[in-house]
């Protein structure tokens, strides 16, 4: 496996409109809260939104054989089609792409169900001849505009975005040009060769030509990374992206993040209580929480 390799002034390269699709890998379960379909269906809406400016013509969700009753419950797809038997020509804007098994993840650094879903994307760029491959993950939310600019204009190498509370690129959203497809290819060949067993974070495996770190962005979603960034609040004046959103969160702007991280800071400063309870407690009360219908809705990612 290749290591990082020097970064290219992609300034120099005329602007070629790329035939690009996103994608995020998918395992939906009402039962559980993390994995609500909800979290599919506003994901879909909202890159639904804003796929034009990525540069991109379609949407595809690679999912982990989740039982029928709650893909059908994941608002905005076009289209369903089954990963072992893939149609000539894709027809849809939204489409499903479905395993008929069940991989899941067994252990913090073993799960096969992504490493399948996240592979799977080169057999549908080469199946239905794409330049370009935009992976955004189901929670993750791209949000400036200079971000969309940038992503729709990369033309070469497998570009991530960086991770600075977690100190690691951050896989959850990645671009991979047509030039790195044989780098993908054969990580896929590794894969299914393992079993899709790879027993480390895909951040140490795969092959990023280039880890951008010039956007601002990270898991809100954990609290330790919510924590940081609202201490560091002040010296913040846009957020290009988040991730890690729960499905029960509504949408949040740079605005009204920023505004959220003020108040927590604020209040976790004078109060003591526990930092997800105030947490929680300022979602409600800016009016960011929706209800996400469900019974015996359990924990949190399985």
């Amino acid at each position: 496996m290749r290591h990082l390799r020097c970064m290219i002034n992609f300034s120099k390269f005329k602007t070629i409109k790329m035939k690009s699709f996103v994608f995020c890998t998918c395992y939906a379960n009402a039962g559980i809260r993390y994995l609500h379909p909800e979290r599919y269906s506003k994901w879909i809406k909202y890159n639904g939104q804003i796929l034009d400016e990525l540069g991109a013509g379609h949407i595809f969700l690679i999912d982990d054989g989740s039982e029928r009753k709650d893909i059908g419950n994941i608002a905005g797809v076009d289209a369903f089609y089954r990963a072992e038997e893939l149609p000539d020509e894709c027809h849809g804007k939204v489409n499903m792409v479905s395993f008929d098994s069940h991989l899941g993840r067994k252990a913090v650094d073993d799960y096969q169900g992504w490493w399948r879903n996240f592979t799977y994307s080169i057999d549908l760029a080469e199946k239905y001849q794409f330049d370009k491959i935009i992976h955004i993950e189901s929670d993750f939310f791209i949000l400036s505009d200079r971000l969309k600019e940038y992503i729709k204009n990369l033309q070469q190498g497998w570009t991530a975005l960086y991770s600075s509370t977690f100190a690691c690129p951050e896989s959850a959203v990645q671009v991979i040009c047509k030039d790195n497809f044989p780098w993908l290819r054969k990580i896929l060949d590794r894969a299914r060769k393992n079993n899709y067993q790879f027993n480390r974070n895909a951040e140490l495996i795969l092959p990023f030509t280039h880890v951008n770190k010039n956007f601002t962005g990270d898991r809100i979603g954990e609290i330790e990374a919510f924590v940081r960034w609202a201490r560091e609040i002040k010296n913040c004046s846009e957020f290009d992206f988040i991730g890690q959103i729960s499905p029960e969160i509504k949408a949040l702007s740079s605005e009204k993040l920023h505004g959220l991280l003020s108040a927590f800071n604020e209040r976790s400063i004078a109060a003591d209580e526990k930092d997800m309870d105030i947490l929680f407690s300022l979602l409600r009360e800016h009016d960011l929480m929706e209800t996400v219908t469900t019974n015996n809705l359990v924990g949190s990612e399985a």
